[in-house]
């Protein structure tokens, strides 16, 4: 590529560098298209590379294709630094959970080694250019020098949690969730579900109605627990602008809801003495916040920055509560006390997460939206009917955090006294959810209106489908199977809509990406790729293949 294509004329422009991006950008350039990725932050990677890994998967053989890819280099690189019996190993998780910097180098590596591919950091979106209704440029501020960078590309992909390119190219979209009414989802709308054992139902104060308010965002940071390195917490400026909302945990510790640190906050270890945490979906107070992000999706920069800085000064400042407060019970101060900030993660970022975790954001209007009953099996069948645009997989349980925040009216008790907040989904046993592996629609992907731009994280879905497929393993998959679309659409010269699906989901059988979930079916099975095929082609019901092989 030279330097005049390099900068203004691609074939495949891939906007945010989150693994979905950076699968999307991967597939085309190694497709052989001019590609660019583009990242207005400083890091690839998303929240795989920002403290929450490639996790959320429930079921063997469901990662697959470029996530796959991802998942095995994490082992190679802790079996070739720390050797094939260590902790380092085994606290990867089978490569599902990297130290954050460890995820960040490995994509930068994988993208380095693709001369078909240029990443771009630090260019910040400006506008669409469209002809007609076809998306054919767009235009960045490069953020450190202030100039403008015009880019042509036959294909654009928005790789973004937001769906900001589609936005700025005026794809309809949805924010919020849908009333009960619109699509008959027993989940949809205003809820309360109880979800202790033995229990599982809806509350009587569900109404079911539309409401703006989605699950909390957190942040996923990175904990160290080795007392020689980890970097105390300091009591944040705004600590007690947050301590009405810390306080209320004297109450859960008094009434015995809450007994232990990870009854508060869900930690998980990791290599090398650390910790990822995460807003725990049983808590009444925790990392988890909603409310506050209701201006995330349609916010300006300035705005996102204010949220961004809110997250992170109520979190550091619950970790010092529950270190330091003297009202805490001396337990949780030692339990707590074992945490500090990981000198070797995030250094540029204070030692904090680059990434808010942004779980649900806009969700475009496309072909195809999907809905709790496409992941819902009909009566005389294990699984839903296989879409024939199948592209990807997803076989999470319906996972939604709290909605509201407690107290107010985002908050009922049971009869027996138990709390309950607004909105949450949570199957203590995942694999009790009523959905069940499903697969994912090409047409999901492609604007109902808007030609050459594909959309691989804020999907056309409900709400509720929503929550069962924002999973980045999901979304590397999806973003892999655009990739491959653009690159096939330009080689058709066709619009992206408009592409031989078949076509492609022979690529990506190819390259070994699940369309259809077996239980008994790993991807390096020399029927695989026959397998995938015949399940598309018969709407096969079940998820053994053994009838197929």
């Amino acid at each position: 590529m030279n330097d005049d294509a390099e900068k203004n004329a691609v074939d495949v422009l891939v906007y945010g560098g989150t693994a979905a991006g950076i699968s999307a950008a991967l597939a085309a350039a190694r497709a052989g298209r001019r590609t660019v990725l583009v990242e207005r932050g400083n890091h690839l990677g998303g929240m795989v590379a920002s403290g929450l890994g490639l996790i959320d998967v429930l079921r063997p053989h469901a990662i697959s294709g470029i996530a796959l890819e991802f998942k095995n280099k994490v082992i190679d690189h802790y079996t070739q630094t720390y050797g094939k019996g260590s902790d380092q190993l085994r606290l990867c998780y089978g490569g599902v959970w990297p130290e954050p910097h460890v995820a960040e180098m490995l994509f930068d590596q994988m993208c380095d080694a693709q001369p078909n591919l240029l990443v771009l950091r630090r260019c910040e979106l400006q506008r669409v250019v469209k002809r007609d209704n076809t998306v054919i440029g767009s235009q960045y501020l490069a953020r450190d020098t202030n100039e403008t960078r015009q880019i042509t590309h036959r294909v654009a992909i928005d790789g973004t949690y937001e769906g900001d390119f589609a936005a700025a190219a005026g794809v309809a979209y949805r924010l919020g969730r849908e009333g009960r009414q619109e699509y008959g989802e027993q989940f949809a709308g205003e809820i309360y579900m109880d979800w202790r054992p033995h229990h599982g139902e809806l509350h009587p104060a569900s109404t079911g109605e539309p409401s703006e308010y989605t699950q909390a965002y957190c942040f996923r940071s990175t904990m160290c627990v080795d007392p020689n390195k980890r970097i105390a917490i300091e009591k944040p400026d705004s600590y007690q602008q947050f301590y009405p909302m810390y306080q209320d945990l004297l109450e859960d510790m008094h009434s015995g809801r809450v007994k232990f640190l990870r009854e508060i906050i869900w930690l998980n270890p990791l290599s090398n003495m650390k910790a990822t945490v995460n807003g725990h979906l049983e808590a009444l107070t925790s990392m988890d916040m909603a409310e506050v992000h209701l201006k995330w999706s349609e916010g300006d920069w300035d705005t996102r920055r204010e949220i961004f800085n809110f997250y992170k000064e109520y979190s550091l400042g619950l970790w010092y509560f529950l270190q330091y407060d003297p009202r805490v019970h001396i337990a949780f101060h030692e339990d707590a006390g074992c945490f500090g900030l990981p000198p070797d993660e995030y250094p540029h970022d204070g030692h904090w997460a680059w990434q808010l975790y942004v779980r649900e954001s806009r969700r475009i209007v496309g072909q195809y939206t999907l809905t709790e009953h496409d992941s819902v099996p009909p009566a005389g069948r294990q699984r839903a009917p296989i879409p024939k645009d199948a592209v990807a997989i997803y076989e999470h349980a319906f996972d939604c955090h709290p909605c509201r925040n407690r107290g107010g009216d985002g908050e009922v008790r049971t009869d027996d006294g138990f709390q309950l907040l607004e909105g949450t989904i949570w199957y203590r046993n995942r694999m009790g959810s009523i959905n069940r592996p499903s697969s994912i629609p090409y047409g999901v992907m492609v604007p109902q209106e808007v030609d050459g731009l594909l959309v691989p994280v804020a999907m056309s879905s409900s709400h509720v489908a929503y929550t069962a497929f924002r999973h980045e393993p999901i979304w590397m998959a999806t973003g892999q199977a655009a990739g491959n679309a653009a690159a096939q659409a330009i080689g058709e010269g066709t619009a992206v809509r408009s592409i031989d699906v078949g076509k492609l989901q022979h690529t990506l059988v190819k390259q070994r990406q699940v369309l259809a979930w077996f239980n008994n079916l790993p991807v390096d099975d020399p029927r695989f790729e026959q397998v995938q095929l015949a399940a598309l082609a018969e709407d096969y019901p079940e998820y053994d293949a053994e009838p197929l092989l």
